[in-house]
């Protein structure tokens, strides 16, 4: 049974500062039941019925199978928004891989004496019209270990500001994963990353001029055992959210000063907009299902685990370290889920806003070892002020989403 979404909530994530049949007959119905099935299947919490709603010819077919004796029962709605057309079905043989039903369908009741079911010709489907998913395969023993290649020919950033998005690719280093035997029960694995390239680099050109980004993984943090998880089976929501806020308040305004900015964890800017509280992330869950081979690289307090640092430069030519001291340095967090990214009070204009998102693609957890095999990482980040090289004078807020693509 398909287990319910989990939230890995709370995440400790720091910011990173550079994401036809209308008008059908009863007679009509065993054409449309022949239709392949779509992807709209569940299962009762007691295991005895199957619900199945899809759409069929255009019109919406929502049924009920009866595991105890096969039966059929539902209704058909159709586009024209009209009444339904409502059915029920005996299941008569199962043979060859195929379900044969005998099926008849009536109106809505709107006087006594109801019922008036008309008999429709035997319907045959594929036993797989009702089948529920498969659980994804789990390997036997550890998952192994895994050189994260990143191709520079699709790794890069998309940065997003008031006037749109701009790309740039390149980034090329590698981490080394590895992944221990996947629990049966839940379908989770422990991902340890075990050592990575001395930088990870992105040399390339934006819309604001050259741009080189230097991340170097801490040297002496290896091996960062439990630093993170991959759920092989899926139903874990491994996305997550940022909120920053421009303008927290203005030292010397108001009554506010300094100390009430810091311990709001915000920073007091001192280039333009000077004074201006930055604020901090604000960290929220994302309850979608990231899906079978999901990972999430990042400190999560209810594990206690450790967690991936990093240090990062924001420069304008190689080598790396010749330009000032890093933009940040700590936990870099890393998901093949959503991350969603929100600037409010954006540009410091009271009110304006930018959101952007960024979604990775998950792993195999059958061919973990596979260099250059499945597998996106990404993670977002926000910077203040950012005065590009190309517009002096000019400074915008900036959402930047990573990928890191195997």
């Amino acid at each position: 049974m398909r287990r319910p979404v989990r939230l890995i909530s709370s995440l400790s994530l720091a910011a990173v500062g550079a994401l036809a049949i209308a008008g059908a007959a009863p007679a009509d119905v065993s054409r449309g039941l022949g239709a392949a099935r779509g992807s709209g299947i569940q299962l009762t919490p007691d295991e005895k019925r199957t619900l199945i709603s899809k759409e069929v010819g255009g019109a919406r077919w929502a049924i009920t199978r009866n595991a105890d004796d096969g039966s059929v029962t539902g209704n058909v709605y159709f586009p024209d928004g009209g009444d339904p057309l409502f059915l029920f079905c005996e299941e008569t043989r199962v043979r060859g891989g195929e379900v044969t039903l005998s099926c008849s369908g009536a109106d809505g009741c709107v006087t006594e004496p109801c019922g008036g079911f008309s008999e429709i010709d035997e319907v045959t489907l594929p036993v797989e019209f009702f089948a529920l998913p498969e659980p994804t395969p789990l390997p036997d023993g550890p998952l192994g270990s895994r050189r994260f290649s990143i191709d520079p020919m699709t790794s890069g950033i998309r940065s997003y500001t008031a006037f749109g998005p701009t790309d740039a690719l390149g980034f090329q280093g590698w981490l080394e994963l590895e992944g221990t035997a996947v629990d049966p029960t839940t379908g989770i694995a422990r991902i340890d990353v075990v050592g990575a390239s001395e930088l990870i680099t992105l040399d390339s050109f934006t819309s604001g001029g050259p741009l080189v980004l230097c991340i170097e993984p801490l040297p002496d943090q290896f091996p960062v055992v439990g630093a993170g998880l991959i759920d092989c089976n899926g139903g874990t929501g491994f996305g997550f959210t940022l909120t920053y806020d421009h303008n927290l308040g203005v030292v010397g305004q108001s009554g506010f000063t300094a100390e009430q900015c810091t311990a709001a964890g915000g920073v007091v800017a001192d280039g333009p907009n000077a004074g201006v509280c930055n604020g901090p992330p604000v960290v929220g869950t994302d309850t979608t299902d990231t899906g079978p081979g999901g990972m999430l690289i990042s400190a999560i307090p209810a594990l206690g685990n450790p967690f991936f640092q990093a240090r990062v430069t924001t420069e304008t030519a190689l080598p790396c370290g010749d330009e000032g001291p890093p933009t940040y340095e700590g936990q870099l967090p890393l998901t093949t889920g959503t991350v969603s990214v929100t600037i409010l009070d954006l540009d410091n204009a009271p009110g304006a806003r930018l959101s952007a998102s960024t979604t990775g693609k998950n792993f195999s957890c059958l061919d973990f070892e596979e260099e250059n095999g499945p597998g996106t990482l990404t993670f977002g980040s926000v910077t203040y002020d950012l005065q590009p090289a190309n517009f002096p004078g000019l400074a915008v807020d900036v959402i930047t989403a990573f990928s890191f693509d195997d």
